[in-house]
């Protein structure tokens, strides 16, 4: 059942956009547009998410972003943030997950669905609820401001 969660989390989010979007499009959406996506603790993904944070720096993309942080390693230091807008939410990491009939299951893709789960009832608990939250990968670029996507004579 884990796994169908991380499989349902575009649907859901294309749901919830959808529903916002005639907001962002008329301009009259008073909420941001705030971005997760997950990663473990490896320099790999460390560098991608420094390029993510600057990406969405750079396109001056409204709201917030934050890397959600799945690691079991005590000491891991993340590198410092530099984007005002931008924060990390550490998690457990969540790869190993016992299953009702008492087998362990090893898969990475639970960190994302738990981490996010995590997030909203700790980091995230005091997001507006009519908040926009958009979910990507963490070796996504943004290129242009998140925003113009649902503008389509401006989107490219």
């Amino acid at each position: 059942m884990l796994r169908l969660a991380s499989f349902w989390t575009p649907v859901v989010l294309a749901v919830i956009l959808c529903r916002r979007t005639a907001d962002l499009v008329s301009g009259s959406s008073a909420e941001p547009v705030h971005i997760l996506f997950s990663t473990n603790c490896t320099k790999q993904n460390d560098w991608m998410s420094e390029a993510l944070f600057y990406t969405h720096y750079k396109s001056n993309t409204s709201g917030t972003i934050t890397r959600i942080l799945s690691c079991s390693k005590k000491n891991y230091d993340a590198p410092q943030l530099w984007h005002p807008r931008a924060s990390i939410h550490a998690t457990p990491e969540y790869k190993s997950q016992v299953l009702p009939d008492g087998t362990k299951d090893d898969f990475w893709d639970f960190n994302k669905p738990l981490g996010v789960s995590d997030w909203l009832q700790n980091g995230g608990k005091n997001l507006d609820p009519d908040a926009v939250v958009v979910i990507m990968e963490p070796d996504m670029l943004i290129g242009l401001p998140l925003e113009l996507a649902f503008k389509t004579e401006e989107a490219g």
